[in-house]
């Protein structure tokens, strides 16, 4: 995921070094099938990667005909995670730490009723722990959780004086669910958390738009838009770099790189006219989706290009297609759903070569003939 560079420690061989030539090597991905609980109908999707490539998600269980929650290593098939009220309630998982522990949404009976409610969950692979709700037993679903075991979703909290319920986004703090409250109206939900705390998600105003935001201790904070009414946030890096969509005056939704206070547009792929972003990483590489109205892309931003997805995949993808990009890690692996036929399936994108600055074969000539003393060193990619 880092651009690499020779940094020549003699001063002779520094001088060889630039008469020498160099061109940029493609970024490169294989994709690897996250398979799926059941072969017929065979259905899954990837939600969420850890930094150490485990992945979160749901699947069809044909044995329970419900979607359950599903964690994957890429390598044994997707782990069915269960759900609150046993195999015949759903569930399912959108956010997952390094530890393996997801979070997501279960539905289960509720003793009162003869109907069910859903709660925000924790999934450890073992057990199915509820968190609860903000207030009674009021529906709360969770969709990020950092490696502290801090989650962030969404939870119902009351009836109004006019009939209608307010949801507010929550901060779990691995114990407690916390009310953030909204922008100014009746709904918000935190989408994603990083290990510092912040939350990244989206909530509408006291005008009803809906409207990206990012958390200063526990204040929504609205970061904007491109002129347009609305925006939605999806994804925070360690850094506090937000990403999601925001729409411009014409009501058209572009990708958006928050940074510093300052909202960015990063465009759409060659061809379309609105992007999506879903995910950052470290290095401020962004995934998301491209679209024309009528047929969406995944893309990869790299800081400085944005790249069509599909065209980077050079083996594992035969035949599929990209029908939704989800997120990213600091090793460059994407998470994301495809489709080929009748199956739909959760994928991770493993990175081969990331793109950088390669030497050409006369440089590699001249470093074999003995000119030593090199390192490595890295480079944070930054947006242009």
């Amino acid at each position: 995921m880092f651009t690499r560079r020779l940094t020549w420690i003699a001063a002779a061989c520094a001088g060889i070094a630039a008469g020498a030539g160099a061109q940029a090597a493609p970024i490169v991905y294989h994709a690897v099938d996250l398979q799926a609980l059941s072969a017929n109908p065979s259905d899954s999707s990837g939600q969420a990667i850890s930094g150490n490539g485990l992945t979160a998600g749901n699947s069809w269980s044909a044995a329970d005909s419900q979607y359950h929650a599903v964690r994957n290593t890429g390598g044994a098939g997707p782990q069915d995670l269960g759900a609150l009220g046993g195999p015949a309630y759903g569930s399912s998982a959108y956010g997952i730490n390094n530890s393996g522990t997801a979070v997501g949404g279960s539905s289960y009976p509720r003793a009162d009723q003869n109907a069910f409610a859903t709660h925000a969950v924790i999934f450890d692979g073992n057990t199915v722990k509820d968190i609860g709700a903000v207030h009674g037993d009021y529906s709360s679903y969770g969709f990020g959780i950092n490696n502290l075991g801090q989650a962030t979703g969404w939870a119902s909290n009351y009836f109004d004086g006019f009939g209608g319920m307010r949801t507010g986004a929550f901060f779990y703090d691995g114990s407690t669910l916390h009310d953030l409250g909204t922008l100014g109206g009746d709904y918000a939900t935190g989408r994603a958390i990083n290990d510092a705390g912040t939350i990244a998600g989206y909530s509408k105003n006291s005008n009803g738009q809906q409207r990206a935001f990012v958390t200063q201790g526990q204040q929504l904070i609205d970061i904007g838009t491109f002129g347009g009414a609305t925006s939605y946030a999806f994804g925070i890096n360690s850094q506090g770099d937000v990403v999601g969509g925001a729409t411009v005056a014409s009501s058209i939704e572009h990708a958006f790189v928050y940074r510093n206070g300052q909202l960015m547009d990063i465009g759409f792929l060659p061809g379309d006219v609105n992007s999506e972003a879903r995910g950052i990483n470290d290095d401020g590489w962004v995934v998301g989706l491209s679209g024309n109205g009528a047929t969406n892309h995944g893309f990869l931003f790299d800081g400085n290009v944005m790249n069509d997805l599909a065209s980077l995949i050079t083996s594992g993808f035969d035949g599929w297609t990209i029908l939704d990009i989800t997120g990213i890690n600091d090793a460059g692996q994407i998470v994301g759903t495809a489709i080929r036929d009748n199956a739909i399936h959760a994928f991770r994108f493993d990175l081969v070569q990331d793109g950088g600055t390669v030497p050409e074969p006369s440089t590699w000539l001249l470093v074999a003939l003995g000119l030593a003393g090199l390192t490595l060193s890295r480079s944070r990619r930054a947006l242009s």
